[in-house]
């Protein structure tokens, strides 16, 4: 298997490649998902904006429940 890096994927590789403490490790844990949150809210933002995303009344309508079988 031959995998392909992006270009984002190569400059974390590159700036990971320092050692880091167990505390510095979860510092950057926490940062890359406050990163990752805020990108998915600006991408839920622009969805509504659009229209294109249900509100929270609606999200709370749409609850369904499963079946267990």
């Amino acid at each position: 298997m031959n995998t392909q890096f992006n270009e984002a994927q190569l400059a974390l590789l590159d700036m990971l490649s320092m050692k880091m403490t167990k505390a510095e490790l979860a510092s950057l844990k926490r940062v890359l998902s406050n990163f990752c949150a805020e990108l998915a809210q600006r991408k839920i933002d622009k969805l509504e904006a659009q229209g294109k995303f249900p509100t929270q009344e609606e999200i709370r309508s749409m609850h369904k429940r499963v079946s267990r079988q």
